[in-house]
């Protein structure tokens, strides 16, 4: 009968060790079926993640192109401005330097009659 402990013992043992493997098997499917229910939603939306990165990179790069065509812009403007300036002076010292011309009286039309 001293055995007996043992045997019991070992049993205990036996089916203790079956219970962590089944109850590990049942984690495991439980975990499968929650990383498919989790991938079939999250996939697309990390696809569109990435899109959306790549649409706001090129949105990026041509708002720095606009910005770089704004400043060279500006730059011509300013060039321009002064240019006409420049200009404006030339032709008020044209006119201070030439004396007003009289304007020519108009011709007016002989009737026959």
């Amino acid at each position: 009968m001293q055995n007996v402990g043992v045997v019991v013992g070992v049993l205990a043992m036996f089916v203790a060790l079956a219970a962590v493997f089944f109850s590990s098997l049942a984690m495991k499917k439980t975990d499968e079926a929650y990383d498919t229910f989790l991938h079939s939603h999250i996939d697309p939306l990390a696809a569109e993640l990435v899109e959306i990165k790549g649409t706001l990179n090129k949105t990026k790069k041509l708002a720095e192109s606009q910005q770089d065509e704004f400043a060279s812009l500006k730059e011509i403007k300013q060039d321009l401005t002064v240019a006409l300036r420049d200009i404006e002076i030339r032709i008020n010292a044209l006119k201070e330097a030439e004396p007003a011309k009289p304007a020519k009286p108009a011709k007016t039309p002989i009737w026959p009659g």
